[in-house]
């Protein structure tokens, strides 16, 4: 028997299905820049991950999320220190 003659009892070979690839599953790396910017300034960060998305750069959108994430955790750090700062002592 030819090894090239296809088996007619095994089921045909399927390719595999296409992923879809978007920012975070392409290597889209940011740099320790990129890190210190969207911690230390979240603001500039999002405006710059922004205009990165605009020109089709895959690190864009990492960019813009981890800087609006940044704004809400900071945020939420604001609120709770100004909310320890309001409470009455007891003294």
């Amino acid at each position: 028997m030819r090894d090239d003659t296809p088996n007619p009892y095994e089921p045909p070979k399927e390719a595999p299905p296409q992923r879809f690839e978007n920012a975070w599953s392409q290597n889209a790396e940011l740099s320790g820049a990129d890190w210190a910017l969207i911690v230390l300034c979240s603001c500039p960060a999002a405006i710059v991950g922004l205009v990165r998305v605009i020109k089709g750069e895959p690190s864009g959108a990492k960019m813009l999320g981890f800087s609006i994430l940044s704004m809400f955790v900071w945020g939420i750090l604001r609120g709770c220190v100004t909310a320890a700062q309001q409470t009455p002592h007891m003294y």
